[in-house]
């Protein structure tokens, strides 16, 4: 897909009013982690880790609405919650594959 601030550009051309923000976000605890919230001090250090640093986005269309994340540099692929009437967001999914050659996968 390219480098995150091309897939930026590309989320921007097609999604016009689309907010992008670049944040460090945190990745869900294994249950050991969990446990050692518990613990205060050193046990909880030694557990914790760093989060990771990506772009997230929100985009509000005609009758829908949609979440981008994507990682910082090297984007393999971009990741979409959409919610509200769907249909409605297919022709602009349908504009990236046109404008890029991206392939749009729901699940």
């Amino acid at each position: 897909m390219g480098d995150s601030k091309d897939v930026e550009h590309v989320l921007a051309t097609v999604f016009a009013d689309i907010r992008l923000k670049r944040s460090t976000y945190l990745r869900r605890q294994n249950i050991w982690e969990a446990i050692g919230n518990y613990f205060p001090g050193a046990l909880e250090r030694i557990l914790s880790k760093a989060g990771v640093a990506g772009h997230f986005g929100d985009f509000e269309g005609d009758d829908f609405s949609a979440l981008f994340s994507f990682p910082v540099g090297d984007v393999r692929q971009v990741d979409v919650e959409l919610y509200g009437n769907t249909v409605n967001a297919r022709s602009k999914f349908e504009k990236l594959a046109q404008v890029k050659g991206w392939i749009t996968k729901y699940g």
